[in-house]
């Protein structure tokens, strides 16, 4: 094919692509999709003079079944190949790919299978096949061409199936909402009846004023809650009215200022109660309203109410304006504010945010503020919100001075139900509106009776449940879960009765807090929801509570669970008791965790071991007795392997290193194992340790003197000798060393700066070289000045004095490490000086004299040049002279002649 062809042959597919894209574009059905496409390809006999579209039944690789869609008439004559096209289609639905399939005959040489995948589909819906009178599947532009016309096609099916379910979805919400509004009339109209039945007896009886004052209290509280529940059987029955176009404004002439002045004299004193100052702007109107009375004051109470539920301190202000043809009303406060994502779903019927640690209630069912936007719009007007987050929020409701005219149905339309002030101040009153008021229960003796820690948010029934379990308990109230977890963390309760919903803190997340604490974990924590249902209660049990009670509940029923619970846990803490004892008692130290390595006991072996006691917990890995990562991560790595082997395995044993509080470090050897708990489904881990602190350093002592013994050995110089010597005595016994050689007619003393005469040597040290000083370092157990190494067979020559930091005691194994260095070195000496008959020993000894001179010339300069003390300078510059296999001698010479540090020098 020439270039021209080419070009011709680009621009004619480009231009099928481009009506390919409109007519899948225009389609309206998936029919419409599959031959106005077709159609469209059909127009290009040059690339294939034949074309199917054919459908996957059952979407999915491996998939066999596929049936024509569209197909091209029966006078084509290609029709003959629909079986070829037929069964390549179910090769390209088996492999996922596009497959090429020869002909012979008829016009057509070759079948081209183009799988299509839906946009947001894993597997092909469709097949394209297409016939070309010559071999196009080696040519990349045509094989491009049929992948795009492929996602043209899926881009058109997924489009119409998306629409089409999001269409289904629409109406079947819209039936569920229907059905929703339907069931809460039907509800609201069979509730009406028995709360008539409760609240008219109630008033009978409390209007006759001779019930004792305990009863009258209760009765009142019940009366209460009667009056908040009418209101909400009310509000959703006005709702499915609304919903069923049978609510209509009455319109009567309204003095707008004065029903809010009146609105305002009832419900100011709630808000000043709660600690708010309540601003009012309530000028006269140019004229009066044609409005909806009982609509108007719901609106303004509704938006009051949800004021001061949300405010919990500042102001709360209500201002009247006339604008334009009509007014408006605005409630505007300093509470807690609303986010800009969610300010369009607080309109929405029982939408509710989530619950705020500030708010003042929890309860509600999500619909005063949806109330507020429907009747403002029967009534012509519009609400409008602005808000932010801690800064308060402004709502502003826009009326009209007459409501638009309604054509009202003769029979079941009407107004909303009428509910004035008194019934949205029973729910008020119910909230927490400033400091808990809950009556104290009678004072009892500690001891006298349990103590139980109640937690609700409801004012009015967590001062019932004070009053009527007074009898059996001390009684003390939280309003949420961080209040609880304060007080029960102050003073310990038998038990803890909590609710689920509330602010902050809810009940679930006061039950994990509680198992999570020490000291709080094993008290048992019933839970008051009002969610019921076997869900609902294994959520409660599976937090960790010990019970679970629905609202309503029995009040014989709670007051069994609970003295139930606290026998329990009675008994539990006897056992734990026992348990603590025993542990106590042991010798060695002992640690008992979960398998999450949460430590939930050990003794006084273990806290005398670690310097942490548990009541610097809770302790998880990693433990603060572990060495530390940042400085030792070897050891740390060791002991955190460990512990994972322990809980792999089961058991666990091995020597570790431990960091006491006080930084020092402890070596202690560890017994663990994996407890089964039976009966609880799950594991403890109980670990013994032993302190081996002292036998770790003995062994290392040992290690440490058999090397320094070895170097010995190998000394084949006096000068190689003495270094030795002074570096491994300061390294073993954490001291400054002396060290006095004995040689033919003279005897030389040596320290870490060099060789001194011994009267230039501290008095103290001369003497106790001397052996003259008739201090007594013996006593068993006592603090001494350093330690003496005296050769037993050296008649007065050879021996060391390691001058410690501070007094401290020698223990049995460093003066037998001792004495077996004093022999060694002893020995070591007496080798170096009678090697070689022909060795002049006195020489030996002036050479090594001479070699330590320059070595503490030396050393000196890296004392005054790099502030390092004799000791560190000596072993700079031994360390630099073994790494860099060069005498020491000749490592001073260069430290002399540079001045520069060893290992640079």
């Amino acid at each position: 094919m020439s270039e021209a062809e080419r070009a011709d042959a680009a621009a004619l597919r480009l231009g099928i692509l481009a009506r390919l894209a409109d007519a899948v574009g225009l389609a309206e059905t998936l029919e419409q999709v599959a031959r106005r496409g077709v159609a469209v390809l059909r127009q290009n006999d040059a690339d294939h003079a034949a074309v199917w579209l054919l459908e996957v039944l059952q979407p999915g690789y491996g998939d066999t079944a596929a049936t024509v869609l569209a197909d091209a008439p029966v006078a084509d004559p290609d029709h003959v190949h629909g079986l070829d096209a037929h069964a390549l289609a179910i090769a390209a639905v088996a492999s996922g790919r596009p497959e090429a399939h020869p002909l012979t005959g008829h016009g057509l040489v070759e079948l081209y299978a183009q799988p299509v995948v839906e946009p947001g589909q894993t597997s092909p819906s469709l097949v394209l096949v297409v016939g070309s009178t010559q071999p196009l599947s080696g040519d990349a532009g045509f094989t491009d061409y049929l992948e795009v016309a492929g996602v043209l096609f899926g881009a058109g099916y997924g489009g119409l199936r998306e629409l089409a379910q999001e269409r289904q979805q629409s109406e079947t919400l819209r039936e569920l909402d229907a059905a929703k509004s339907a069931f809460l009339a039907n509800v609201s109209h069979e509730l009406r009846t028995p709360l008539a039945l409760i609240a008219a007896p109630l008033d009978d009886v409390l209007q006759r004023g001779d019930l004792p004052t305990l009863a009258g209290d209760r009765l009142a509280m019940v009366r209460s809650q009667v009056v908040r529940l009418t209101r909400m059987v009310d509000a959703m029955l006005d709702f499915s009215r609304i919903e069923a176009g049978r609510i209509a404004p009455t319109v009567v002439e309204l003095d707008v200022p004065a029903i809010l002045r009146t609105i305002v004299a009832a419900f100011g004193p709630a808000i000043e109660r709660a600690g708010l100052r309540f601003d009012v702007e309530i000028p006269e109107l140019p004229r009066t309203a044609f409005l909806d009375q009982d609509m108007l004051e719901r609106i303004v109470l509704n938006l009051l109410s949800n004021a001061l539920k949300y405010t919990p301190r500042g102001s709360i202000t209500l201002s009247l304006a006339p604008v334009g043809d009509g007014f408006e009303i605005a409630v505007t406060d300093t509470g807690i504010g609303i986010a800009v994502r969610d300010q369009e779903r607080i309109f929405a019927r029982f939408e509710q945010l989530p619950r705020h640690s500030r708010a003042r209630s929890t309860e509600g069912a999500g619909i005063g503020l949806a109330m507020v936007k429907e009747l403002s719009e029967l009534l012509g007007g519009r609400v409008d919100l602005r808000s932010a987050p801690a800064r308060g929020s402004t709502f502003t409701i826009r009326l009209p001075y007459r409501a638009p005219a309604v054509a009202l149905a003769a029979e079941g339309v009407r107004s909303v139900t009428p509910r004035g002030v008194a019934a949205f101040l029973a729910d008020v009153e119910s909230w927490d509106l400033g400091p808990a008021a809950v009556a104290p229960a009678p004072v009892a003796a500690p001891g006298d009776r349990p103590l139980l820690l109640v937690v609700e948010d409801s004012a009015d029934l967590s001062r019932y449940l004070s009053e009527v379990l007074s009898d059996t308990y001390e009684v003390m109230v939280a309003a949420d879960g961080l209040q609880a977890l304060a007080m029960a963390r102050s003073r310990r309760p038998d038990a803890i009765l909590s609710d689920v919903m509330m602010p902050g803190l809810d009940g679930f997340g006061l039950v994990g807090e509680v198992r999570a604490d020490p000291h709080l974990r094993d008290l048992p924590v019933l839970l008051l929801s009002a969610r019921a249902g076997l869900e609902a209660s294994t959520a409660g049990l599976a937090q960790g509570a010990d019970d679970y009670l629905v609202k309503p509940f029995d009040l014989s029923d709670l007051r069994a669970r609970l003295a139930s619970n606290i026998r329990r846990a009675a008994d539990r803490s006897a056992d734990a008791s026992w348990r603590r004892a025993i542990v106590r008692s042991l010798h060695e130290a002992v640690v008992i965790s979960d398998t999450s390595g949460l430590i939930t006991e050990f003794n006084d072996a273990f806290r005398r071991l670690v310097g942490w006691s548990m009541s610097d917990g809770p302790f998880s890995p990693p433990y603060p007795w572990w060495p530390d990562p940042a400085t030792d991560p070897e050891a740390f790595e060791r002991i955190e392997e460990a512990n994972r082997v322990l809980l792999d395995d089961g058991v666990m044993e091995g020597e570790f290193q431990l960091r006491h509080r006080s930084g020092r470090t402890v070596w202690a050897s560890y017994n663990a194992s994996v407890v089964e708990l039976p009966g609880r489904g799950r594991a403890a881990v109980l670990k013994t340790l032993r302190d081996v602190t002292r036998d770790h350093a003995a062994r290392v002592r040992r290690q440490d003197a058999a090397r320094i013994s070895a170097e010995f050995t190998n000394a084949d110089s006096l000068e190689q000798l003495v270094g030795i010597a002074v570096d491994g005595l300061h390294a073993l016994f954490d001291g400054d060393s002396t060290v006095q050689v004995a040689g033919p007619g003279v005897v030389q003393t040596f320290t870490a700066t060099g060789p001194v005469e011994l009267d230039g040597l501290p008095a103290a040290i001369a003497a106790r070289l001397a052996g003259t000083d008739g201090t007594d370092d013996s006593e068993p157990g006592g603090a001494v000045q350093g330690i003496l190494l005296v050769p037993p067979s050296t008649l007065g020559g050879t021996r060391a004095w390691v001058q410690f930091g501070e007094p401290r005691a020698v223990s049995a194994d460093e003066q037998i490490v001792a004495d077996m260095l004093a022999g060694s070195f002893a020995l070591a000496v007496d080798r170096v000086l009678t090697v070689g008959e022909l060795a002049d020993k006195q020489a030996n000894l002036e050479r090594a004299i001479e070699s330590h001179r320059l070595i503490g010339q030396a050393v000196g300069i890296l004392v005054e040049r790099h502030r390092l003390t004799p000791s560190q300078a000596f072993q700079s510059l031994r360390r630099a002279s073994q790494d860099r296999n060069i005498r020491i001698r000749d490592l001073a010479a260069r430290v002399l002649e540079t001045g520069l540090d060893p290992d640079a020098a």
